[in-house]
């Protein structure tokens, strides 16, 4: 007899052979230890097909587990390989917060080239810090998917305008990162945000009154006053007020200069100073430096929203004024356009101060404000002069 059975996982596996003499068993076993040592060789991949017991008996609960699925053992390996290969590059991809690092030295390179606005930095990286990171921290790219971008983008508070940005610079972060080869797809591309449509609001010249005073009583009001009145009685948009610089105001000459580096559009404009605007700027005028002053924009965002808080308006991120009006999206360049129209109603012209196309202006600004609510509009910055 040759006892061929080996002891695996405490199982006896294998059978034993009788013989009728001691020759043809003694050949047998010697055949049986010289198969065994070459399956040994196999394991190191010296002699290829060669199988050991434990891979022939690995092989056969491997088969009892997949006929009940009909499933060949090829075919469960090459989903096993095709499963491994993601785990595996899902530990090799960079986490989130690596991600942005690289983006944000990119699109820093690109501002000190001159290529990207120093608003469009300064926006792209308060989205970051303020609501990508804190959601994503720890994520590796290859983790993120659709749902969870939805999901992400649903539990956004505050506007609709506030998820679509969010959504906006967190596909540019995936089509950054894939790229770099990171990723295969970007995630966030099938995502869409609705953002409902509507007239652009302009403060009523009660309002406008309130805000006025709450600037004039401000410790900031040498800055405030001056912003106001770019924003208000010349159109500039927030991130062109912000950037401009006191030399680019020409009392003399009535304009003001918005440079390309500061402009949406990328184009250099020169908007008229009207009447209203000279109280405002003419008791602050400097021979340069920011019209917001030293102030970054973080910083001054904090001091405009503490004016108008004071002017009844509420932030609900910083609970100031919690009872009080919302603030409408860029209303001071909407109010604006809304009052001067009562006055010239041309809108060749307002499109060119306020750097848009005429079919932008005509599609946005076409409710008729009565006459008597603008004259009281003007009226607000009359009295100003007056004092």
């Amino acid at each position: 007899m040759v006892d061929a059975r080996q002891s695996i996982k405490g199982k006896a596996i294998g059978r034993r052979f009788f013989f009728e003499t001691q020759a043809l068993a003694l050949k047998h076993a010697d055949d049986l230890r010289k198969e065994r040592a070459l399956s040994g060789v196999a394991v190191h991949g010296a002699i290829p097909g060669v199988m050991t017991e434990a891979e022939r008996i690995d092989c056969l609960e491997a088969l009892n587990l997949l006929r009940p699925l009909r499933c060949s053992l090829f075919e469960a390996a090459q989903l096993a390989k095709a499963h491994l290969e993601r785990r595996r590059v899902y530990h090799s991809t960079p986490t989130i917060e690596k991600a942005w690092s690289d983006y944000i030295e990119q699109k820093t390179q690109e501002f000190q080239r001159g290529e990207f606005r120093k608003k469009s930095l300064t926006s792209v990286s308060s989205t970051g810090r303020r609501l990508i990171i804190p959601a994503w921290k720890g994520r590796r790219l290859e983790s993120i998917n659709t749902p969870d971008v939805q999901k992400w983008i649903n539990s956004i508070p505050g506007s609709a305008h506030t998820r679509r940005d969010a959504k906006t610079v967190f596909g540019q972060l995936m089509n950054f990162s894939r790229a770099q080869g990171w990723i295969a797809a970007n995630p966030a591309e099938p995502v869409t945000v609705k953002v409902p449509v509507s007239e652009p609001s302009a403060l009523t010249p009660q309002q406008t009154a309130r805000l006025l005073t709450a600037c004039k009583r401000h410790e900031h009001a040498s800055l405030l006053l001056p912003y106001l009145a770019v924003c208000m009685l010349a159109g500039l948009r927030p991130g062109e007020a912000e950037q401009l610089d006191w030399k680019d105001v020409n009392l003399s000459t009535s304009q003001i200069q918005v440079r390309p580096k500061t402009s949406k559009g990328g184009r250099s404009r020169y908007v008229d100073i009207i009447l209203e605007a000279l109280p405002l700027l003419s008791p602050y005028q400097r021979k340069g430096g920011l019209l917001i002053g030293d102030h970054s924009v973080s910083s001054w965002t904090k001091i405009w929203q503490e004016a108008r808080a004071k002017a009844g308006f509420r932030f609900v991120g910083r609970d100031l004024n919690l009872k009080g009006e919302e603030w409408p999206d860029d209303v001071l360049r909407h109010t604006f356009a809304t009052y001067w129209l009562t006055r010239h109603t041309d809108r060749n012209r307002l499109a060119d101060q306020m750097g848009n196309s005429v079919a932008v202006i005509n599609r946005h600004y076409r409710r008729a404000v009565p006459k008597a609510e603008g004259e009281a509009f003007w009226a607000t910055f009359s009295d100003l002069k007056k004092t």
